[in-house]
């Protein structure tokens, strides 16, 4: 699956692929929904009105969808061999 930012009609611009699928589009300046196709015949709508915040303040975005971040043990795991930063304090 690929997708595509089609907010310049006349430049589309891939964004991302997927692999095993059909392409997508998506304007977000206009509709904020993708709408996905498989290769199944099903079509999937994904509200992306909150993707420009995602963009713009990833790591607070972040920490307000997963209620917080890592802690010290989750940390280890995730990011080892980093040392420990509470990010989302």
């Amino acid at each position: 699956m690929t997708m595509w930012d089609v907010s310049e009609t006349t430049r589309p611009l891939p964004l991302g692929t997927l692999p095993q699928g059909r392409s997508v589009s998506a304007d977000v300046s206009r509709s904020a929904i993708l709408v996905g196709g498989a290769a199944s015949g099903r079509a999937s709508l994904i509200n992306l009105s909150g993707l420009g915040d995602v963009i713009a303040y990833p790591l607070r975005q972040g920490c307000l969808i997963l209620g917080g971040g890592l802690d010290p043990a989750e940390w280890a795991t995730y990011a080892e061999g980093v040392p420990y930063h509470a990010s989302c304090a």
